[in-house]
């Protein structure tokens, strides 16, 4: 079934395990995707991330004139025909869980317009439930919401809530110094979702991440059956979509072009809101264990190129408040 429209593509699950991304167009998204994807994926477990922040496994890529065999599944070719014309080239990839039953009800009982609540509870659309955590954005309403896929939590909505944003602002500070000064990319495009893990596992603590692997409640610990799900399954922050991600190189120009990618996307980064508060603890979560990562991945470089990270967040704070 279809699970997702993009830019540059269409999204089809393939049971519990798979999904399948369809090119809408001719140019070679998906090929730089594919290989971009692979790169940062092996960059993640060189750096011991990929525990941490988790990238869908990356199946494999069938380009357009190759595509007969994977068209050989009715399944897929019917399921492209209806959605997108065929052939086109396809990507495989992991599927990124949707998360449970009480976290889709949660949301929809808090920001969804009470006029179709009932609606949306029964939609099995809203089954295929991924949220984006918007760290970097003050500014979610009540009422806006229609559809739980890609669904937006911005940060003042998570500080209504009293959920824990605070790991999310720490991996997400990993995985952004793993990608500029690990992998040298400027993560342009790239997107955090939050979705369910794709192993049942018992609660347990990462010790060296500094934050629990069952980071994530969506209900304030009062629901005992969120509890119970929670130690089969945990919420886990996931990062993919590589097609637009660019190499950068060590130095200012890089720095630039890795700042210019941040604010570019959407606002999943905590800034460095003026204010004291929620938000600028945000910011200084993400901050600390940006430069604590990047610091170990480039402690064996030069002193200018150690710089580079502390660079980076002063041209966010430029940017931020310049405006």
């Amino acid at each position: 079934k279809k699970i997702g429209d993009g830019t540059c593509s269409v999204v089809l699950a393939q049971g519990d395990a798979t999904v399948v991304k369809l090119a809408k167009y001719d140019h070679l998204d998906l090929s730089t995707d594919y290989r971009m994807h692979l790169y940062i994926f092996e960059k993640f477990r060189e750096y011991g991330v990929s525990l941490l922040v988790k990238l869908p496994k990356p199946n494999c890529y069938i380009s357009k004139s190759n595509t007969s065999a994977a068209y050989r599944d009715r399944d897929i070719e019917n399921a492209a025909r209806e959605v997108w014309h065929a052939p086109t080239d396809i990507l495989f990839l992991e599927r990124v869980r949707p998360l449970p039953l009480f976290t889709r009800v949660f949301l929809i009982e808090r920001y969804f317009d009470p006029a179709i609540k009932e609606k949306a509870l029964k939609d099995p659309e809203n089954e295929d439930c991924l949220v984006r955590p918007y760290l970097g954005s003050m500014n979610g309403r009540v009422g806006r919401y229609s559809s739980l896929r890609n669904f937006g939590l911005h940060l003042n909505q998570m500080i209504e809530a009293e959920l824990d944003f605070q790991p999310i602002a720490a991996l997400m500070g990993k995985a952004l110094a793993t990608l500029h000064w690990g992998a040298k990319t400027d993560a342009r495009g790239v997107e955090f979702v939050l979705g369910s893990s794709n192993t049942t596992v018992p609660e347990t603590h990462i010790s060296n991440a500094g934050v629990s692997a069952t980071k994530f409640r969506f209900d304030n610990g009062s629901d005992s059956n969120a509890a119970e799900y929670m130690d089969h399954r945990s919420i886990d922050l996931w990062l993919f979509d590589f097609n637009r991600v660019g190499y950068i190189t060590l130095d200012k120009e890089g720095v630039a072009q890795a700042v210019e990618a941040a604010t570019m996307n959407d606002p999943y980064l905590p800034l460095p809101f003026a204010e004291p508060g929620p938000a600028q603890e945000a910011w200084y979560i993400f901050s600390l264990f940006y430069l604590n990562k990047a610091g170990h991945i480039l402690r064996d470089e030069y002193k200018d190129v150690k710089q580079l990270p502390l660079l980076f967040l002063g041209g966010i704070v430029t940017l931020e408040y310049k405006k």
